[in-house]
C-alpha cells in the first residue's frame, strides 16, 4: 500500500499533523503549568505580606502576637487551607499547622532567608506536593528566622493530569479522523490520475486518436490531463507521418526496383547484341543512381529527425554564394530560356555551413527553373532583415494554391502539377532543404499566389553568436 501516492500523502499528512499536535499540546501543557504555578506563587506572596505584620520578635524569639500564639491573620489564612509556620534562626520550627509538621525545613530556603532573600520551592510529603514560600524575619539587620507559607498543589496537579488525559484522548482521535479524511480527500483528488492511467493503458500505437477529454478545473491535475491529450495529439501526428513516410518511401523505392526487375527480365528473355546489353546496363545504372540519391535523402532526413545533422558553420559572403549558384546553373537556365538575376548586398555576411547551404540553394533554384515559363526570370536575393540575413529565390511560375502552402515542406508531398514546384522526383527536396536550414539555426518560409509566382526565403544568423 505504501507504493500508492494516496497512502503516502495521507501518512505524510498524519505525521505532520501529529508533530503539530504534539508541539501544540506540549506548549499548552507547559504554559498552563507555568501559569498555575505563577498564580500559586503570587497568592502566597500576597498572603505572606498579610501574615508578616503579625510576626512578633520578643527576647530573640519569634511568634505571633495574640495570647493564644496565633494572630487573627494567621488564623484566617490557615482556615483557607494554607500552611503557616515560623522557623527560628537555627532552623527549628517555632510555630506551625498540624499538617505542616511533616514537611522538612529546606536548608536552601533557610540559607536564602539568612541572606535576606525570599524563595519559593516545591516540597513533597506523604505523597502530596506543596508549594512553599520562605520569607526572612529580621529586625535592625539581625536575622531571627523565617516565615513560611505553603499551599497544596493537589488542585494544580489534578488540573494538569486532566489536561494530559484530555490530550491523550483528543490527539489519537484527531489523528484517526484526519487519517480517514486525508485518505478520502487524497483519493478524491487523485481520482483523475487513475482515470488518466486507465485511459493511457487502453491507448496503443494504433489507437492514438483517442483522448482523455476529462472536464477538470485549471489545476495541476487538469493541466496534466490537457498536457497528456496534447502529447497524444503530437504522438498521433508523429505516428501518422511515420506511417505515411514509410509507405511513401516504400513506393519510391519500389518504382525503380520494379523498373530494374522488368529491364533485367526483358534483357534476359532472349539473347541480345552487345549494344542492346550496353543500353540495358545504362538504364539499370540510371535506376541505381536514382535509388542512391533517394537512399541518401532518406538517410539525411533520418539524421535530421535524430538531431544528428552536423553543421560546420563559418562566415560567408552572401553575394558571392548566390553568384556561385547562379553561375553553375546558368547553362540549365539558358537551355530553358530563363534568366538568372542576382540582387544582393555585397557587404552582407552570414553564419552558415557552405556545403549545406549550397545544396539548399541549388535545390530551390533548380525547382524555380523547372517550373518557370520561357522568357521569365528567376531572382536570387540577399538582404538584411533585422539581426538576420534573408536569402530569397523568386520565380514567375504558376504559383501554389494557398491550401497547399502549409504542406509544402512535408516529405513526399506533391501538389497539383499545374501549380506546384514540388512535382516530380521523390518529393524530398524541400523537406531536406528545410531540415538543413533548421539545423543551422535558420528558418524557411514560402510565399506564393496562383498566377503570380513563388518566393522561398531563408533567414540565417548574420554572424557567429557571441
Amino acid at each position: 500500500m505504501l507504493r500508492t501516492i494516496r497512502v503516502r500523502l495521507t501518512l505524510w499528512y498524519v505525521v505532520l499533523l501529529a508533530l503539530i499536535l504534539i508541539v501544540f499540546s506540549g506548549a499548552l501543557y507547559f504554559t498552563l503549568a507555568r501559569s498555575l504555578y505563577q498564580q500559586v506563587d503570587d497568592t502566597l506572596r500576597v498572603n505572606a505580606e498579610q501574615v508578616a505584620g503579625a510576626v512578633n520578635i520578643a527576647q530573640g524569639q519569634i511568634n505571633f502576637q495574640n495570647s493564644e500564639g496565633d494572630s487573627l491573620d494567621a488564623v484566617s489564612i490557615r482556615a483557607r487551607g494554607y500552611l503557616v509556620r515560623l522557623v527560628n534562626a537555627t532552623g527549628a520550627v517555632a510555630d506551625t499547622n498540624a499538617g505542616f509538621a511533616a514537611l522538612p525545613v529546606s536548608p536552601n530556603a533557610l540559607a536564602a532567608a539568612r541572606s535576606g532573600q525570599s524563595s519559593v520551592e516545591t516540597l513533597v510529603a506523604n505523597g502530596h506536593s506543596y508549594r512553599i514560600l520562605t520569607r526572612p524575619v529580621s529586625e535592625n539587620g539581625a536575622f531571627y528566622g523565617a516565615l513560611q507559607l505553603g499551599q497544596s498543589l493537589d488542585e494544580v496537579t489534578s488540573t494538569l493530569q486532566q489536561l494530559l488525559m484530555l490530550l491523550a484522548i483528543i490527539i489519537p482521535l484527531t489523528l484517526a479522523l484526519a487519517s480517514m479524511g486525508g485518505f478520502w480527500f487524497a483519493r478524491r483528488a487523485l481520482a483523475p490520475v487513475d482515470g488518466i492511467t486507465r485511459a493511457a493503458q487502453r491507448i496503443s500505437a494504433e489507437d492514438l486518436h483517442r483522448r482523455l477529454n476529462l472536464q477538470l478545473p485549471d489545476d495541476e491535475i487538469g493541466r496534466l490531463a490537457r498536457t497528456f491529450d496534447a502529447m497524444l495529439a503530437r504522438l498521433d501526428d508523429a505516428f501518422r507521418r511515420e506511417r505515411q513516410f514509410t509507405a511513401d518511401a516504400s513506393h519510391e523505392l519500389r518504382t525503380p526496383l520494379t523498373a530494374m526487375r522488368g529491364g533485367i527480365d526483358v534483357t534476359l528473355h532472349r539473347p541480345r547484341s552487345a549494344t542492346e546489353y550496353r543500353r540495358a546496363l545504362e538504364e539499370l545504372g540510371g535506376d541505381v543512381d536514382r535509388l542512391t540519391r533517394l537512399t541518401e535523402d532518406l538517410l539525411m532526413l533520418a539524421r535530421a529527425d535524430a538531431g544528428r545533422l552536423s553543421a560546420q558553420r563559418e562566415t560567408l559572403n552572401a553575394a558571392s554564394l548566390l553568384r556561385a549558384v547562379a553561375d553553375q546553373l546558368r547553362p540549365l537556365a539558358e537551355s530553358k530560356n530563363v534568366s538568372l538575376v542576382v540582387r544582393a548586398d555585397e557587404a552582407l555576411t552570414i553564419w552558415a555551413d557552405q556545403d549545406q547551404l549550397l545544396r539548399v540553394l541549388f535545390n530551390l533554384v533548380d525547382n524555380a527553373l523547372k517550373y518557370s515559363p520561357s522568357g521569365a526570370a528567376v531572382t536570387l536575393s540577399a538582404s538584411r532583415d533585422g539581426a538576420r540575413a534573408a536569402l530569397g529565390v523568386s520565380d514567375a511560375g504558376a504559383g501554389i494554391p494557398a491550401a497547399q502552402l502549409p504542406h509544402i515542406f512535408e516529405r513526399f508531398y506533391r501538389a497539383d502539377e499545374s501549380h506546384s514546384s514540388r512535382t516530380g522526383g521523390a518529393g524530398l527536396g524541400l523537406a531536406i532543404a528545410h531540415s538543413l536550414v533548421t539545423a543551422q539555426g535558420g528558418t524557411m518560409r514560402v510565399e506564393s499566389a496562383v498566377g503570380r509566382g513563388t518566393t522561398l526565403t531563408i533567414k540565417l544568423p548574420l554572424k557567429e553568436p557571441s
